[in-house]
This record gives structure tokens, sequence and C-alpha cells, in this order.
């Protein structure tokens, strides 16, 4: 999990961004923990300050589900990831 275009850069890490059309500065988060649960699976993994993505490798059955995802702050905040990858490594 994390971020679109941006795997060489810390999950946590502050991004600029625009609101309304005028630049803000983004907010660095204390990035502890990410979860997903799909299907029948829920897991948990600890992520390291300096960590530029979370990788999770789950076995599930054929058929529609869905995904979750949270990223979870040193505080016990939680986000939505804002970005999944989703790849099929064997049939």
């Amino acid at each position: 999990m994390r971020d679109a275009g941006k795997e060489h850069a810390p999950v946590g890490r502050s991004v600029d961004g625009y609101k309304n059309g005028a630049a803000q500065a983004g907010k660095a988060l204390d990035i502890t923990k990410a979860r997903l649960k799909i299907a029948d699976v829920d897991m948990t993994k600890p992520v390291s300050p300096d960590a530029c993505a979370v990788t999770f490798q789950v076995q599930l059955k054929a058929g529609l589900t869905q995904l979750q995802s949270w990223l979870t702050e040193g505080d016990g905040t939680s986000h939505g990831a804002y970005y999944v990858y989703v790849k099929r490594l064997a049939r």
C-alpha cells in the first residue's frame, strides 16, 4: 500500500498539494502500522519510518470480494490508504 507514483518515498512523508486552486504544504504522518482486509483475510504489518511501501501476499478464492485498507499513526489515528496495487502472482 502506498501513494501512486511515490514508490521511492517513505509511506508517511508529507505531500504538497492544492485546495481550491491554492498551493498547500503537506503534513507528514507517523505511520506505524498497515492493515489489509480482503475476503476472509485480515492482516496487519508494522511499518518502519523509512518504509517506501507495505506488501501483503494472500491467497484468495475466485469471485467478487471487497478490499479495505488502513494506515495507522503512532497515536492510533487510522486513515484509508489512497492507493492499493493488486497483482496476480499465479493461477
